[in-house]
């Protein structure tokens, strides 16, 4: 399998229990936060956790990213909203979905798994003209950082349906949703019936 880990911050757990799990799994774990790539060149990881230290978005080339307004905390973004500081900014390296799977030859993957501070939105947006296909999209969904918060994961939501995705699990608090690929999903569900009955 192939799974893309877009935000890893401080907590690698999931990645982790997909490679006990899977052990002929590559994670590809994208980060461009300070904390977050120390806290990587701290672990001991397996080989087949591959960590770039560049966000995920929608273009790519360098942007503005914005600290949290909590030095303790970890999560930064290049959008400005209420819980990052205007004043605590660096520039970082982001690369879109596209270029990324070009990079490293891929056009199917497993798992997209998004925890990226708001930037999911224009990502989602970019998804259909990418050429990428996913089997699952695990999203965590930052709304609440603006006033038109619900709109946008409205939007977000209609654009994985026209994509073929659909929505699976949404978590107690609102903000995790798990969408599957239907097509591809019954593609490998014919695929393993017809080995089965070989």
């Amino acid at each position: 399998m192939v799974v893309y880990s877009a935000g890893v911050g401080e907590d690698i757990s999931f990645d982790l229990a997909i490679l006990a799990q899977y052990p002929l799994t590559t994670i590809y774990a994208f980060d461009p936060t300070p904390k977050s790539i120390g806290y990587v060149q701290r672990q001991n990881l397996p080989v087949n956790f591959r960590f770039f230290p560049y966000g995920v978005s929608d273009q790519t080339g360098e942007k503005t990213f914005f600290l949290p307004k909590n030095p303790d905390f970890v999560s930064g973004s290049i959008e400005q909203h209420a819980d990052v500081a205007a004043e605590r900014q660096l520039v970082v390296p982001m690369k879109s979905l596209r270029d990324i799977a070009a990079e490293h030859g891929h056009r199917y993957l497993d798992i997209l798994k998004m925890d990226i501070e708001g930037s999911e939105f224009a990502v989602i947006e970019s998804l259909a003209a990418s050429g990428i296909v996913c089997g699952q999209i695990l999203v965590e969904f930052h709304g609440r950082f603006w006033k038109n918060g619900k709109k946008r994961l409205r939007n977000a939501i209609a654009t994985l349906n026209n994509c073929g995705y659909y929505c699976f699990a949404i978590s107690e608090s609102g903000d995790e949703y798990a969408f599957i690929n239907q097509k591809e999903y019954k593609k490998r569900a014919l695929f393993i019936r017809k080995q089965g009955a070989k």
